[in-house]
């Protein structure tokens, strides 16, 4: 999965954040639909990256437009924030059971390799 780019610190507006923002989060959801549990293919950086989005949206939707016109604009681009949110939540289960089996597995590792450990301790006591 390209990894997800993160936002310059200025934009023009907020529409203009909100219009990257959509792209950015539709290309995670491209990478993401064909499969439906390909979450483990997201990295702990395209998280924070997307947290980023998250709140970097929230920000450009606290300064509507005066502009009628523009404030029409935001309004769609907002809707259109709002439906890949709720895409992406769909995602969270399956990535929730994901990670939970991979803190099993972990855990399990741990605990071999504390065993081993112990073992090689003991067995050079012996020699």
């Amino acid at each position: 999965m390209p990894a997800l780019s993160p936002l310059p610190p200025t934009l023009p507006g907020p529409l203009a954040t909100l219009r990257q923002i959509n792209a950015e989060l539709e290309s995670v959801l491209a990478h993401l639909q064909p499969q439906r549990t390909r979450c483990s293919a997201l990295s702990p950086q395209d998280f924070s990256a997307i947290l980023a989005h998250i709140q970097r949206a929230a920000e450009a939707l606290q300064h509507p437009h005066s502009d009628p016109q523009a404030a029409a604009a935001l309004a769609l681009e907002a809707r259109a924030f709002r439906t890949r949110l709720h895409q992406f939540s769909k995602f969270l289960p399956a990535l929730h059971v994901l990670l939970v089996a991979e803190k099993s597995r972990l855990e399990t590792a741990r605990a071999h390799l504390a065993t081993a450990a112990v073992w090689n301790r003991e067995r050079k006591k012996l020699l």
